[in-house]
């Protein structure tokens, strides 16, 4: 438990200090390294850890050709497949497929911090869910949301092109990432009809075609899985809280950020997504499926949260008091997560293979 403290006081006690200092290649260095060797060199830590060691095992001493199109492994998360045939045919065994997806994960995330005002802040706001949680807990879908962030911000400066080909490598690792797919429509109009609708229907032919190959072949296991066995998760409304939050507030006040308006188009229906999945689990739906969309839509909490104290919300309340509340917030978030989490045991103890 002492290892989960040290690395989330470090950017915590930078982004009381030095709240608005940016970080030079030195710094983003040494923050990359730190989150790929705790994330991937972790051993048995998160409660996935022995499922992911079995799929691994399926892939030991196949084929490469038999990946991609002989088994029934074939394209469904074909990058992440790859990954566990290169470390099940080399000896990398899962510290290999983990140190690969924590490089990934690292990459997109430090992307995503240096683009906000505050990047001590946005790591701080990321470390007790984003990288402990998901990326020392569920490997694919914390590769997605990496790449999902990175597309964002490509979104935010209406490269949709950019933001397509993003989501499409996140596919390629958790198939679920297609939800965000739809965002890039409100960015295809233009003052020519005909081009925008074939703008729109080249956008709709794609999530068609990426939805066929990632999620309509398995969409039956998924509505019996997920919906009809009513599968909840624990901790789930709490989930949905932490991204209601930030959603509300950016939806009430994200216009004093002065934006550009193509960030905020990107921001407010990412905003929109948040809020509906949280008053669905709230209501009683079936948790687990929406639990697992709504993380696609956690970085709403580092955009908003790490530029709250720009909001100018509260009349007499200093940026600094604001900063600081953002950081006793994640400190309150770690708290609850370490001594209350229904399923925090399978972190607890952190354990390293350098240390084994």
């Amino acid at each position: 438990m002492i290892f989960y403290w040290i690395l989330f006081l470090i950017p915590a006690f930078k982004a009381l200090t030095k709240p608005k200092e940016s970080w030079g290649p030195k710094t983003s260095v040494l923050i990359w390294i730190s989150l790929v060797f705790s994330v991937g060199l972790r051993h048995e830590v998160g409660c996935d850890w022995f499922r992911y060691l079995n799929l691994l095992d399926r892939y030991d001493g196949m084929k490469m050709q038999e990946i991609l199109f002989g088994n029934e492994l074939s394209f469904v998360e074909p990058f992440y497949d790859f990954i566990n045939w290169l470390a099940a045919n080399n000896n990398l065994q899962i510290y290999g497929v983990n140190t690969i997806c924590a490089m990934l994960f690292s990459t997109g995330l430090i992307i995503f911090c240096k683009s906000t005002p505050r990047p001590w802040l946005a790591l701080t706001i990321a470390v007790p869910y984003l990288v402990f949680v998901v990326a020392m807990g569920y490997t694919r879908q914390a590769v997605s949301i990496s790449c999902l962030m990175v597309g964002y911000l490509f979104l935010s400066n209406g490269k949709v092109r950019n933001f397509l080909i993003l989501c499409g490598i996140a596919a390629t690792f958790h198939k679920a990432s297609v939800v965000a797919l739809p965002f890039a429509l409100p960015y295809l109009s233009s003052k020519n009809r005909l081009n925008t609708f074939v703008r729109y229907l080249i956008i709709l032919l794609g999530i068609y075609g990426m939805a066929d190959i990632f999620i309509l072949d398995r969409l039956d296991f998924l509505i019996y899985g997920y919906i009809e066995n009513k599968m909840n998760s624990g901790g789930a409304a709490i989930r949905a809280i932490m991204n209601i939050l930030p959603s509300t507030i950016f939806l009430m006040y994200g216009n004093r950020l002065m934006l550009k308006d193509k960030s905020i188009i990107t921001w407010r229906w990412l905003s929109i997504l948040s809020i509906l999945c949280g008053i669905a689990i709230l209501t009683g739906a079936p948790s687990t499926f929406i639990d697992r969309l709504g993380l696609y839509a956690l970085p709403i909490q580092i955009f908003v949260f790490s530029r709250l104290p720009d909001f100018k919300v509260f009349k007499g309340v200093s940026p600094l008091l604001l900063n600081s509340a953002v950081v006793f917030l994640s400190l309150l978030t770690l708290l609850v997560w370490l001594f209350w989490g229904n399923v925090s045991f399978c972190w607890i103890p952190y354990r390293n293979l350098l240390a084994l």
